[in-house]
């Protein structure tokens, strides 16, 4: 895997875009679920995603995480969706990958193997090189003006 920088604006459209076609599934996890703070329950935007839930689960690790938990109710709350354009589509309305919500982890996987995970309390993303390509240095290459 291989840390990138924050991504925003063009180059997050087209990254999600790339995505939404090549990928199966997403996962968002919340860290700390069932509490005032953090509920269990999805806020209203991201129950847009319903439709593409395929999974919900208790999880002590996910892409690019381990906690150590003793009780059920503190472990990590993971939602496993299909992913499609038109699910991908609704993460489109964020800037970028850590404005889905505070301290919510999003990965991407193809064929059970992770391309790109975030840890958004860290506001890290690392991408699986083999899967990108050349696409991430297509879209941050400058633009020559002619």
């Amino acid at each position: 895997m291989y840390y990138i920088g924050n991504i925003t604006g063009d180059i997050y459209i087209r990254m999600l875009n790339h995505l939404g076609k090549s990928c199966d599934s997403f996962h968002l996890v919340e860290p700390i679920g069932d509490s005032s703070e953090f509920p269990s329950d999805l806020p209203p935007v991201k129950q847009k995603l319903n439709e593409y839930l395929c999974e919900k689960r208790r999880v002590t690790s996910w892409a690019g995480t381990k906690i150590k938990v003793r009780e059920e109710k503190r472990k990590a709350i993971e939602h496993i969706y299909r992913c499609c354009k038109s699910s991908v589509d609704k993460l489109l309305a964020y800037d970028s990958f850590f404005d889905i919500e505070n301290q919510i982890d999003i990965a991407f996987l193809k064929e059970n193997q992770c391309v790109i995970f975030t840890i958004s309390h860290e506001r890290i993303v690392m991408i699986e090189e083999s899967f990108w390509g050349d696409f991430l240095i297509i879209l941050t290459k400058p633009k020559i003006l002619r």
